[in-house]
């Protein structure tokens, strides 16, 4: 990067300026960069943990275990109404035998 120098007094701001936002909240256990450094798309700023991201965690191991189940009821509920039509097919086919 070059150097900028100014003869007289004044200010200077920076040219672009961003706001960023987490996706969850947590404790920053580590900043990765050093402010005023360059970053680009998909560089990591901040690393959160702390009891807040591993209750969310949890919270979504849970959420993951539920539809797992969810899909294991639903799978079982299948089965048991072809089991179902076929005794009904079953039924119409000998009902109409004398």
């Amino acid at each position: 990067m070059g150097e900028i120098s100014c003869a007289g007094s004044g200010t200077f701001q920076e040219n672009l300026r961003r706001t960023v936002t987490a996706q969850s909240s947590g404790q920053v256990e580590q900043l990765p960069i050093m402010a005023g450094s360059l970053v680009f798309k998909g560089t990591t700023l901040a690393v959160l943990g702390g009891e807040s991201v591993q209750n969310g965690q949890e919270d979504l191991n849970r959420a993951q275990d539920t539809a797992k189940d969810g899909v294991t009821i639903a799978q079982d509920g299948v089965a048991t109404a072809k089991d179902g039509v076929a005794s009904a097919k079953e039924g119409l086919e000998n009902a109409g035998t004398p």
